[in-house]
């Protein structure tokens, strides 16, 4: 049996940051199942005059690309967690969704180590603004949608793949909470949420499979060769997606 060898990334500059040019422009388009029914997602992400990583997600109907329901970006920094090590930190995101006819809002930003929420919904229990205390300096903290991206700029990626098995500890960002929790059944109720990144080894069809283990489950990602997302599987929420 494996012993799993936790990261020290936050105590150690034996692991050192990618080298490679991970965080390119790009456009994806994957087919999403979920519980109510089959959609396209179409993400792009690439840098903006600002130097901050900018990934665009558009969630519409599988048989009208028009018919918009779902609208997130994200703008992130890359910048030392520690010497030796690079991150991409949440700077600010602005999320919206589409449900019977109304549109809902989330917005959030970054101001002075806490995290600003901003809401503008039709429903009272989802309006105004919500303020949450963010990690220390030192931790790793990405948006959700940038998981694998966060395990490829610290170097845990080049490091795992290498080693065959690895853990990384980190904070992930939920930017479209609250409505995140909402379709989602069990998931804490925060934007925040400590989780942790595991390599489990190439399966029979040659990916790289990485889970996310966060709030009590396991969320799965499978990478090609050129270590790009081909298909993801969250088996307990009945999601999955596949690249198009």
């Amino acid at each position: 049996m494996k012993i799993l060898v936790i990261f020290a990334i936050l105590t150690s500059c034996s692991i050192l940051e990618s080298k490679k040019n991970y965080l390119k422009r790009s456009k994806t388009s994957f087919l999403q199942k979920e519980e109510g029914g089959e959609f396209r997602l179409i993400k792009e992400t690439g840098f903006n005059k600002e130097k901050e990583y900018v990934v665009k997600r558009i969630v519409t109907t599988n048989q009208n690309e028009s018919n918009i329901l779902e609208k997130t970006i994200t703008f992130s920094v890359k910048k030392p967690i520690k010497k030796n090590v690079q991150g991409i930190f949440p700077n600010r995101s602005q999320a919206e969704f589409k449900f019977q006819d109304n549109i809902y809002k989330s917005s959030m930003r970054i101001i002075e180590g806490d995290l600003i929420v901003s809401l503008d919904t039709p429903e009272k229990r989802w309006q105004g603004q919500r303020q949450f205390k963010l990690p220390t300096k030192e931790s790793i903290i990405c948006f959700y949608q940038n998981v694998i991206d966060c395990a490829k700029v610290t170097g845990f990626m080049d490091k795992a793949l290498d080693l065959g098995y690895g853990v990384m500890n980190l904070y992930i960002i939920i930017s479209s909470y609250p409505f995140f929790q909402d379709q989602f059944l069990n998931f804490k109720d925060t934007p925040i949420i400590r989780s942790e990144l595991q390599y489990d080894g190439k399966n029979k069809r040659g990916e790289y499979r990485f889970s996310l283990n966060v709030s009590g489950q396991s969320i799965f990602y499978f990478l090609n060769d050129q270590r790009n997302l081909v298909r993801q599987s969250w088996i307990s929420q009945n999601f999955s997606k596949i690249k198009m």
